[in-house]
């Protein structure tokens, strides 16, 4: 894996120097390689700089639109300021002009991803898994990319069977220990098949690893399962602090989980408050209004 596009004006938000290796600029903290999911970006990272940065490399694109190192480093850019329409259209213009690049086809395929928010049975999820595997392709030790080709394996079976998505994330973990996607997915696949000490442990790894919000939130389910409630509603009031704001489905989600913890503790004031934002968040989510109607009824 290499940043040879990068090498010659370093980080494309600050132009502090990187090497090959680098995966986050060490100067402003911003991500040159995208490699988890949720809380991508560096909520610290100067906005005026970044700002600063998309409008320098505008001005680069006004005069040489099909300037692929200015492309990818407007897309790093837009990405880093969670600007994922914006960065896809110039990640996938310096594929294009530069295809042997693998670092670009990671970084696009990461931005197809979006956060998990992509469906297993679009278009983009198609485009997605192309571009990871001509990152792999390109720099067969890159294991960041060998191990969300697993992901991306992984939750196809999660559709139809849940024994070999465990397999795949278990691959992808082996490949790459420090996705916490991957962990937090297999989480999901134990908890699903009854799993529910195996499901925490990897939801736990995913937390430590990267305070993922969506972790939290499958805590909150998980003692919910179990019937303890009390923990439930610390789990998701956990989840709705490290949830992005623009993660509307996680948080309706974190809210309804927490209802029907509170619901269960005969806290109905509280639990018909928190339904109520999943629903107002949600209004198209069944789920959500039944769980609503579950709760007003008792």
């Amino acid at each position: 894996m290499s940043n040879k596009l990068l090498n010659d004006v370093g980080c494309p938000m600050c132009g502090a120097s990187i090497s090959d290796s680098t995966r986050t600029c060490g100067v402003c903290g911003s991500f040159l390689l995208i490699g988890i999911i949720d809380n991508k970006f560096n909520k610290a990272l100067d906005k005026l700089k970044i700002g600063d940065a998309i409008n320098n490399w505008r001005s680069t694109l006004d005069s040489k639109p099909d300037d692929a190192v200015a492309n990818y480093c407007l897309g790093l850019a837009y990405l880093n300021s969670g600007l994922t329409d914006a960065a896809l259209i110039h990640l996938r213009k310096t594929v294009l002009l530069s295809p042997e690049v693998a670092d670009a086809h990671f970084n696009l395929a990461m931005c197809l991803w979006d956060n998990g928010k992509v469906r297993v049975d679009s278009v983009e999820f198609d485009e997605m898994v192309k571009e990871i595997e001509y990152a792999i392709q390109l720099d067969p030790l890159f294991h960041e990319a060998k191990a969300f080709n697993h992901i991306f394996m992984g939750l196809k079976y999660e559709e139809v069977d849940l024994v070999e998505a465990i397999k795949e994330y278990r691959k992808a973990i082996e490949v790459c220990p420090n996705v916490p996607g991957a962990h937090n997915n297999l989480g999901m696949c134990y908890a699903n098949t009854g799993q529910m000490q195996m499901a925490e442990t990897f939801f736990l790894q995913a937390i430590e690893m990267a305070n993922l919000g969506m972790s939290y939130n499958n805590m909150c389910w998980v003692k919910l399962e179990q019937e303890k409630y009390d923990d439930g509603v610390e789990w998701g009031k956990k989840a709705l602090i490290h949830l992005s704001s623009d993660n509307t489905d996680g948080i309706a989600l974190a809210n309804s989980n927490i209802a029907l913890c509170y619901n269960n503790l005969s806290q109905k004031d509280l639990a018909l408050s928190h339904i109520k934002k999943a629903v107002a968040l949600c209004p198209h989510e069944p789920i959500f209004q039944e769980n609503l109607e579950h709760i007003e009824s008792k």
